[in-house]
């Protein structure tokens, strides 16, 4: 008999447990984008020439999201295309600027309905 009470308690100590892990604050939003890691934050890039900058998805928790990242030109002082030399399947999302006309200049990225601005000074 206290045999079969022991396991009826092991087994009650797995259950509480187990309840307890399904309210954890930290498995909460681990899909959803809240901010971005973007390197470099703030860009040089000489008229015709080029610069890289990286953007990844980031969850509450600094986390990668794993979700695709888009950029846009702010205006035609600079054009945006993704570097050919990254394979697809490997974070973080990484994108070619190349200087048009001298000015500064921007970068739109955006991921899960959240955007962040990058800004690109572009010298001759």
């Amino acid at each position: 008999m206290s045999r079969i009470l022991g396991l009826m308690a092991a087994l009650g100590f797995v259950g509480v447990i187990a309840a307890a892990c399904a309210n954890n604050p930290l498995s909460e939003d681990r899909d959803v984008v809240s901010r971005f890691r973007i390197n470099p934050s703030f860009a040089n890039v000489l008229v015709g020439g080029t610069t890289k900058v990286t953007a990844i998805a980031l969850n509450k928790h600094g986390e990668p999201t794993g979700d695709d990242v888009a950029a846009t030109a702010c205006d035609g002082k600079i054009t945006i295309t993704n570097d050919t030399t990254r394979i697809v399947y490997e974070p973080p999302e990484r994108f070619v600027v190349t200087g048009v006309t001298a000015g500064e200049s921007c970068i739109n990225v955006s991921s899960g309905g959240q955007s962040a601005t990058v800004t690109v000074n572009v010298v001759e």
